[in-house]
């Protein structure tokens, strides 16, 4: 509304040519023809300034009697911007543009560049894109709020820099009852609490509240960059000061987005950041859990677990820098509860053989993994009679069910013999691994329900550090990156369009160029606990994955 408050306004008083662009080339007809058009039409000012041929008005372009016109396109198609030039632009919805053109259109004011104004518009995007940059020279300015009672002047925030929630709501047995939420009960215990820890100034969502709040008591506060170009302003403010959406939805949606965060999916978090804060995502968003959080244990390294029933030593074989295999001893319990009983870097083949040894691990309870340098991880394999690992995007392999003689679906095949052909004919006979193939997919959506708590028992000691953190001479300033939970957090699910089709579809993806050797070491570990039939059942179980 804004911008079309803008352009009507230099349409009626100036003569100038103009550009609006929005969205996509779909999103601007749309737009055009139901709001922009209508609203130009009702203001006499600037009907009177209309042609009266039907040609110079239509969803694309609007030209008038004094030879000015307004260009109304989509913000996302780098072709847009090629022509004459522009005095006044608004990009709406810069979210959506390709990279580079809020530059291209940027461009078409060189012939104004002294009267010329700029607006650009947009919800939260990702960091570093072209709105991003933008808003970065900027005076970045935040709309808050003083409170009427401690006179500190906030931001609208949903929570402070020390980590407390300005906006709060109770959890108990009327609210939360048998661990679902009864959210018009909740929704009477939201309140906005001031972020002065002195002051116990609160805010309900009601309207006199809200209205007080952003109203009488909103304030702008002190540019975050003052030395920007003074004729360079960018301001950002989020739903949170919005009186007419109710908190009430705003926590629906945030309770809703960590519940999907818990099991791995980013995408409804992505989602509440950029939409309802306004901020911009950044890949592997991990401000609201925090890299080197480590989860409450119940056990330390070298406690003994009386229900274990197998124990399983699973490694990701690195070869940049010199070979070295990120590892993981766990232990499973018939039913499929789990125990991680150490964690490390080991240098070679023969340091897994002797860790191996030490926790009295069968030699088919270890895998390495041989997506690099496969021949000489087979090789080893062969050697110490242990089995070769190789992750895919596939989602099952067929199976024969020993109890009906069918056919039955697993997300793991049933292994090939792989020779690796070493000493003399007679001894290459019998020098060969079992290779398994596994899915990536479903075990990472495995792995994340049991880490969320969200299934099966997936013990972590809480001391795993102590024998986790290295320190990776390939990547010193990496450092915080080498122990276990940094690398259990590597990876989100995010929805990810598929150029062919336009479907989107929640994808798991590497976080960046993050190390995740344990997280790898930790998957297979699962794969071979399904492999040996105490994973608990969801090696058979249709997963989010085949959904």
């Amino acid at each position: 509304m804004g911008a079309d408050i803008f352009f009507a306004k230099k349409m009626a008083t100036e003569s100038m040519p103009m550009m609006f662009n929005l969205g996509n080339d779909s999103d601007a007809e749309e737009h055009a023809t139901t709001r922009f058009i209508p609203l130009l039409r009702s203001i006499p000012d600037v009907r009177r300034k209309f042609t009266s041929s039907p040609h110079d008005v239509t969803k694309k372009l609007i030209r008038l009697i004094d030879d000015s016109f307004i260009v109304i396109q989509g913000v996302e198609n780098p072709k847009n911007f090629d022509g004459k030039g522009i005095c006044y632009l608004v990009n709406d919805d810069c979210h959506k543009a390709k990279k580079g053109n809020l530059g291209k259109a940027k461009s078409r004011t060189g012939d104004f560049r002294r009267k010329c104004k700029i607006m650009n518009i947009a919800q939260g995007g990702v960091a570093g894109d072209d709105m991003d940059i933008e808003y970065r020279r900027g005076t970045q300015e935040a709309f808050g709020f003083r409170c009427p009672k401690c006179d500190r002047l906030q931001a609208f925030e949903w929570r402070t820099s020390e980590g407390e929630f300005c906006i709060k709501w109770d959890k108990n047995e009327t609210t939360f009852p048998g661990g679902r939420w009864n959210y018009d009960e909740m929704a009477k215990t939201i309140r906005y609490e001031c972020s002065n820890p002195d002051c116990d100034q609160i805010f309900r969502d009601t309207e006199g509240d809200r209205r007080i709040q952003t109203y009488d008591c909103g304030e702008f506060l002190p540019p975050a960059n003052p030395f920007a170009p003074r004729d360079t302003v960018s301001i950002t403010w989020n739903q949170l000061c919005v009186p007419w959406v109710p908190w009430k939805e705003i926590v629906i949606d945030w309770i809703e987005a960590m519940e999907a965060y818990e099991i791995g999916d980013s995408t409804k978090l992505m989602n509440f950041i950029q939409r309802r804060l306004a901020q911009n995502w950044e890949d592997g968003e991990m401000r609201f859990k925090m890299d080197d959080d480590a989860p409450q244990s119940d056990y330390e390294l070298g406690d003994a677990w009386p229900d274990e029933k197998e124990r399983f030593l699973s490694g990701d074989v690195q070869q940049k820098g010199g070979r070295h295999i990120i590892c993981v001893v766990r232990a499973f319990a018939e039913d499929g509860r789990s125990r991680a009983l150490w964690a490390g870097r080991l240098e070679s083949f023969e340091e897994v053989k002797a860790k191996q040894e030490e926790f009295q691990i069968l030699g088919k309870r270890v895998g390495l993994d041989c997506a690099h340098d496969s021949s000489e991880v087979e090789a080893a394999c062969a050697k110490y009679g242990w089995i070769a690992m190789l992750g895919n995007d596939g989602i099952s392999w067929p199976w024969e069910d020993e109890k009906t003689g069918g056919k039955i679906q697993k997300p793991f095949d049933s292994g090939k013999k792989v020779w690796t052909g070493l000493g003399t004919r007679e001894q290459a006979k019998h020098r060969f691994c079992w290779r398994f193939l596994w899915s990536r997919p479903v075990f990472s959506d495995i792995l994340q329900r049991r880490l969320s708590g969200k299934s099966i028992y997936y013990g972590v000691p809480g001391d795993i550090a102590a024998s986790s953190s290295y320190r990776d001479p390939n990547h010193p300033d990496e450092e915080k990156f080498t122990s276990y939970w940094p690398q259990m957090r590597s990876w989100q699910k995010i929805n990810k369009r598929n150029k062919e089709t336009g479907v989107e579809k929640p994808l798991w993806t590497r976080i960046g160029k993050r190390h995740d050797h344990y997280r790898s070491a930790e998957l297979m570990a699962l794969v071979m606990a399904g492999i040996a039939g105490c994973l608990g059942g969801e090696s058979h179980s249709r997963t989010e994955s085949q959904s």
